[in-house]
């Protein structure tokens, strides 16, 4: 009796799983990720390069011309939003920074709501929420030249913090090199 009722459990498991992957691929051609065949499109090739931070949204904001207009320390500010988990009370953000991330909030409230609409459980706000501007103005100081000493006194996040998140950048940056070259888009890249 309790192998039949273990095998009833995994098979309830199973077809919730089978519902839930059915709804991500249904976000998936919604947003042009994949045909109604499950092939992948150039869109989901280039998300596929991109793993360190929302492959979903960075895609959405390659393919909208997010990064287009942006400085190098103004994309590496931007995209040091979806490394940094760090709930930090002194936000300061440059005037220049501010539209790239208010488009960004923007993306992320579309996703949230295709993915709402393809019956996933998402909360819009907390989705939009888990990107956070926190380092943006450390980012963009680091790339201009300030020192580690400098961007420390800026803020109130320890210094171990604000390396791993660094290094996390430094890996989605490699990222976005190679889905900018995935794209044939050498100013980016």
């Amino acid at each position: 009796d309790l192998k039949a009722v273990k095998q009833e459990l995994k098979d309830a498991k199973s077809l919730l799983q089978m519902d839930d992957l059915k709804n991500r691929k249904r976000v998936l051609r919604r947003l042009g990720y994949c045909t109604s065949a499950d092939v992948i499109e150039f869109k989901g090739r280039v998300a596929c390069e991109l793993s360190s931070g929302d492959e979903l949204l960075i895609t959405e904001m390659i393919f909208n011309g997010t990064f287009i207009d942006l400085s190098a320390p103004q994309c590496a500010a931007l995209l040091s939003c979806f490394v940094c988990d760090d709930k930090a009370t002194d936000l300061n953000m440059d005037k220049d920074l501010e539209t790239p991330f208010k488009q960004m909030q923007d993306f992320a409230r579309r996703i949230a709501k295709v993915s709402k609409e393809c019956k996933m459980e998402v909360d819009e706000d907390s989705y939009v929420d888990k990107f956070k501007p926190t380092l943006m103005d450390i980012v963009s100081k680091w790339c201009k030249g300030a020192s580690f000493l400098q961007i420390c006194q800026m803020t109130e996040v320890f210094e171990g913090n604000i390396i791993r998140c660094m290094r996390r950048l430094e890996e989605l940056m490699r990222q976005m090199v190679q889905a900018s070259k995935t794209i044939g888009n050498t100013d980016l890249e």
